[in-house]
Parts: C-alpha cells; sequence; structure tokens
C-alpha cells in the first residue's frame, strides 16, 4: 500500500510526464501539424554562416513554446528537418532572466525516442570536425543511420534532425575547413 508521500510523488511523476509527452515537435511532421500540437508559431529569423546561406534559403525557422520548452524549429519543403528543444524562455528581459536550466537524461531519451521511434536505438556517434567547433556537444545517431541527435552540455539545448539535413550541415562544415580534403580542421587557416 502506498504511503501519502509515494502517492504524492508518483501523482508528480505521472503529471511531469504526461506534460512531456506532448512537448515534442517531430522530425518530418508538416508546419500544419506542428501548428496543431503547439498553437501558432512565431516566425523565428534564421541566422547562417556564408558556408550554409545556399542551403538555407530552401529553409524556413519557427519558434514554439509548449511545456516550459522553446521549440525552434527548420522547415524544408514544409516538412520539419531539424529540432532544438531548450528549456529557455521564449521571451528574454536580458541579463535578469534565469539561466537556461539543463535537460535531464529521462527529458533527452524521451525527445530522441519522439521523434525517431520508440524501437529505434541511438548510440553515440564521434563527428571528429564537431570535436574542433564543438567540443561540448555529445552527438548520437540511431542504428539506422536515418536520424542524428546532440545535445549541448553549454547552452543545455537539444537537437534532432534528419540525416539528409544532417549530411549537408557536417558537408559544408568539412568543405569549409578543408578536412574533406586533408583531414586537418584548421586547414582553412593556412597563410593567416
Amino acid at each position: 500500500m502506498l504511503g501519502r508521500t509515494s502517492r504524492l510523488a508518483a501523482l508528480l511523476i505521472f503529471a511531469v510526464l504526461f506534460q512531456s509527452s506532448n512537448a515534442s515537435a517531430r522530425v518530418g511532421e508538416t508546419r500544419a501539424e506542428c501548428d496543431h500540437r503547439y498553437g501558432e508559431a512565431s516566425e523565428l529569423e534564421l541566422k547562417v554562416g556564408p558556408i550554409l546561406e545556399d542551403e538555407a534559403e530552401k529553409w524556413e525557422a519557427s519558434v514554439y513554446s509548449a511545456r516550459g520548452l522553446t521549440i525552434e524549429v527548420i522547415f524544408e519543403n514544409d516538412r520539419a528537418v531539424f529540432v532544438r528543444y531548450s528549456n529557455q524562455p521564449v521571451l528574454s528581459l536580458g541579463s535578469y532572466d534565469r539561466a537556461a536550466h539543463s535537460l535531464t537524461q529521462k527529458e533527452i531519451d524521451y525527445l530522441k525516442r519522439a521523434n525517431a521511434g520508440k524501437g529505434v536505438r541511438w548510440r553515440r556517434h564521434v563527428e571528429p570536425i564537431l570535436e574542433d567547433y564543438a567540443p561540448t556537444v555529445t552527438v548520437w545517431k540511431t542504428a539506422d543511420g536515418r536520424f542524428f541527435s546532440g545535445y549541448d552540455r553549454e547552452g543545455n539545448r537539444l537537437f534532432v534532425c534528419n540525416s539528409v539535413f544532417w549530411d549537408k550541415v557536417i558537408g559544408r562544415i568539412r568543405e569549409s575547413a578543408g578536412v574533406g580534403n586533408r583531414g586537418d580542421s584548421a586547414a582553412h587557416l593556412e597563410g593567416l
């Protein structure tokens, strides 16, 4: 028989799981599906460096706020190809805002599973170019290779994207750094 404290704890855990079960836009959803899940989105100005300008012409970005999460979505041909989750507030009041809280391992696992499916296995993925450019990001890849995910421990944000989006972005980063030809992420600095 559960005691009063145990029942309260179980109720709180259920409430958190229920709330988080609806807090994930999913890679592959249409804009209409995302809007239906969260309501009207705010358009988000997508800022990319020169290496992604050509690709970014095909992308539109929106931001949603749901259940304490900020959910940023990049759409290509009306389908979500990249989703980033954070506990950061949508409305920022400058330096007076609280720092973003990190996502828990259970939240990270849930969001990865929500995007790839319950039976899909995730494995750690080592991307050498990111070790130099984004050393605080831990990356995973699904066993079937359809999805990538990464958690930025410094920014407290999780992203999930499809493999096509990943290949475009990582490919451009490799090209700009000269890694594709020389295996040296500092190659683009030669001659400075």
